[in-house]
Parts: structure tokens; sequence; C-alpha cells
């Protein structure tokens, strides 16, 4: 992973930072700005720092995919979104891609290698067998 996974705020300041740069970004249309920093923001999980500071190391990205799939397996929920960086699934695709797996209804292999664009969805659906997680089908959305 590299730094553009790292957190810059933990706590309050993460409010204060999220909203000075909502103001700056709407500068020239502060009544855009104005909703938006109005936004609440749920900080429980976020007030220490999470972030190692380096790059993170391939066998913490599996430990965390594997961490990631027990989860969704012990879910009480059918549904559920998983919001992360493009590296992060990109390893998490070559780690748990079924090798049946199908892309919008064709070959699935691609995202092994591929980074998803910014802001991308991608829905996943997901079998849970002995060996862990399998991901059996992705959509692009």
């Amino acid at each position: 992973m590299g730094k553009d996974s790292s957190g810059k705020w933990v706590g309050g300041k993460l409010q204060a930072g999220v909203r000075t740069t909502l103001r700056a970004l709407y500068d020239d249309a502060p009544e855009r700005a104005a909703p938006l920093c109005e936004v609440p923001l749920d900080l429980e999980m976020v007030q220490a720092k999470w972030w190692l500071g380096s790059r993170e190391t391939e066998a913490s990205v599996d430990a965390r995919i594997e961490e990631l799939g027990a989860r969704l397996c012990y879910s009480p929920h059918n549904v559920i979104a998983v919001v992360g960086h493009s590296h992060y699934f990109r390893q998490l695709f070559r780690a748990q891609l079924d090798e049946r797996a199908t892309l919008d209804g064709g070959d699935a292999s691609a995202l092994t290698v591929q980074k998803l664009s910014n802001a991308g969805v991608a829905r996943c659906e997901v079998e849970f067998r002995a060996e862990g997680a399998r991901i059996t089908a992705v959509q692009l959305l």
C-alpha cells in the first residue's frame, strides 16, 4: 500500500480538517460548502492514529483480507458495503477471486492486475467455503 492510504487527522481534528478542506474546495461557492459541513461524522473509530505511517507489507494486507473474509462470513447481514483503496481491492481480488469468477459476464482475471478507477464501485458475490471466502462474480457499477 502506498502513502495514499495514510491518514492525516484523528478525533475532533478530523471533522475540523474536513470542514476546512470543504470550505477551501468551494471557496468560490461557500453556499455549496455550508450544507456539506453540517453532515454529522461518526468519529468513534478514528480517535487514535490507525495508519502505519509507512508502506504496509503484503503479509499485513493479506492478514487484513483474511480478517475481512471472516467478518463478512459471520455477519448477520446479506448486503454489506466495503470501502477501501483500489490497491487493497486488487490484492483482495488476487487472494479471493475464484478462477471461474465472472466480471460483467466475462472473465474477471483483469481485476487482479488492474486497479479500480477512482471512486469505482465493484459489486461482488462471495461464497464462503472451508478454504475461505471466494469471490464468484463481479459487476462494475
